[in-house]
């Protein structure tokens, strides 16, 4: 399953020093990671695979985790 991310969809920037791209807001899709093993695309079955989706909408196949850290 993929899952969302806070990052708005964009290319990698070089070199990258914290790259998230929390604060552009211009940005229409937000970033999926994860996998999908219903895909035909061999690199979409890698749990490290990066796309974008349009959070507007409703997707079986995304979905979303609760994390945190014992800082």
């Amino acid at each position: 399953m993929w899952e969302w991310t806070l990052d708005w969809y964009d290319t990698y920037q070089m070199p990258c020093d914290n790259c998230a791209d929390i604060t552009d807001t211009s940005g229409s899709s937000r970033v999926v990671r994860g996998g999908f093993f219903d895909s035909g695309v061999a690199s979409y079955l890698r749990s490290a695979s990066r796309g974008g989706s349009y959070p507007v909408y409703d997707y079986v196949y995304i979905g979303a985790r609760c994390a945190g850290t014992n800082l």
